[in-house]
């Protein structure tokens, strides 16, 4: 049987930052993702990196492409996007072992930059 994620898909609606939400066109239609995992062991770190993979995958749709590097703005705007709506997805799914693949994955990205 398969299943799907409806709260993360829920968060992922509703996690555009209200900074960005206000710059939005208000006749551009919301977006929402369904994340399906039916056929994930989440409780293996292999089933919990595709998750997060999966989840990375729905958030792009939701914040769109990266803009331009000479578009500071735009950039901070998209990885408030990003961050928030990954945040918020993770948080939703409420399992340990995605939750800690997460947490290492953005502790890493933190450290390399």
């Amino acid at each position: 049987m398969t299943r799907f994620l409806m709260s993360a898909a829920a968060a992922l609606f509703f996690a555009i930052p209200a900074s960005q939400a206000a710059d939005a066109d208000p006749l551009r239609p919301q977006v929402s993702v369904q994340v399906a995992y039916g056929d994930l062991d989440l409780s293996s770190p292999a089933g919990a990196r595709t998750m997060i993979n999966r989840l990375r995958s729905a958030t792009r749709k939701i914040c769109g492409d990266e803009p331009a590097p000479m578009q500071i703005a735009m950039i901070l705007r998209h990885k408030s996007c990003f961050s928030t709506t990954m945040t918020q997805a993770v948080a939703s799914l409420d399992h340990p072992v995605v939750s800690a693949a997460y947490a290492g994955h953005a502790g890493a990205q933190t450290a390399a930059r």
